[in-house]
């Protein structure tokens, strides 16, 4: 190594080193400079399981520059598991490799399972905005619909074409050169992305009071007062990181309003004969968000008028929240 530059260590099995011994003795060609010789084999087993096509030893030790001997003997040693034996000493790579898919999983587990690598979780935040969403379990289905609209591109600007303009512009502005709102809506995708990985969905039993106060006497006989229901709940938690407090309250204020162009409201199109659908908010602000049904307003002869928004339809003022 030369004077002046340093580079990690890596912690190899013993296994691993006499190979790689071996094969500079007898071929002169170590593994590809700069990829790691478990990097180069978990990279050919992941194709090679993706594409169901069947390998020999030859070919892998081609791939990692080693010799066949040793390709054989690290992929017996290793990988046995992996392994489906075919005609005329070819192999294919078994479905167990799935569990393994990725390269954490694979070096973790079966490259290094005795943890001689272990992998370092550094970061955190205190700049979170946190939504829990209550939903009558009823209403899953198209809870999950709405949700999966938020991890594509063609469903996200679909949404985005019944914002506002104005609304819009106002948290993602035109550039001044833009004659048309596609980069617009590229950088508003784009912020989506980067805020909204992913939720986690859990059911809870619930018990609620529908309507006004009673008495004991009159409330057991009532067709509906106390209700028992089931509530699916989704929890969305998003870091909202700015250079300063001033920065990330920007964010957040971003990411509150987009949740609600595209998500909440969303929901209260899909939603049928609920009462109320709260949105709890924590994290960097403390929020409760309630949307409540609207009673219907009749004409003189008992049905509803024609210049009102649909009963079954959630109504409520914005909330300063998502303004």
């Amino acid at each position: 190594m030369q004077a002046g530059k340093s580079r990690p260590i890596t912690v190899m099995p013993q296994s691993d080193a006499r190979l790689l011994d071996n094969d500079r003795a007898t071929d002169g060609a170590p593994p590809k400079k700069g990829t790691h010789y478990q990097e180069i084999m978990f990279k050919f087993l992941r194709d090679k399981f993706y594409s169901q096509a069947p390998f020999t030893f030859k070919e892998y030790a081609e791939v990692a520059g080693i010799s066949e001997r040793s390709a054989e003997a690290h992929m017996r040693a290793q990988n046995r598991k992996f392994l489906i034996k075919g005609p005329e000493g070819s192999y294919s790579v078994s479905f167990v490799f799935g569990k393994f898919n990725t390269w954490p999983k694979f070096r973790d587990r079966v490259a290094y399972p005795s943890g001689n690598l272990i992998r370092k979780y550094t970061y955190s935040t205190d700049q979170v905005v946190i939504f829990d969403f209550y939903m009558p379990l009823s209403n899953e289905e198209c809870l999950r619909h709405t949700l999966d609209a938020l991890f594509y591109e063609d469903t996200i600007k679909f949404r985005a074409g019944f914002i506002e303009p104005r609304s819009l512009s106002k948290h993602f502005p035109k550039n001044r050169n833009e004659k048309d709102n596609k980069g617009q809506l590229d950088r508003f995708c784009s912020f989506v992305a980067n805020q909204i990985y992913g939720y986690s969905i859990y059911h809870v039993n619930g018990r609620f009071r529908v309507d006004d106060l009673m008495t004991q006497k009159v409330g057991k006989v009532a067709d509906r007062y106390l209700v028992d229901e089931t509530t699916a709940v989704v929890r969305f938690i998003l870091p909202c990181e700015g250079d300063n407090r001033r920065a990330s309250e920007k964010v957040a204020t971003r990411t509150r309003w987009c949740f609600h162009e595209l998500f909440v409201k969303a929901v209260l199109e899909l939603v049928d004969g609920e009462d109320q659908v709260w949105l709890l908010e924590s994290g960097m602000e403390q929020r409760l968000h309630r949307w409540s049904a609207q009673e219907p307003l009749l004409s003189p002869g008992g049905y509803p008028r024609k210049d009102q928004t649909p009963v079954h339809v959630i109504q409520s003022k914005p909330s300063d929240g998502f303004a």
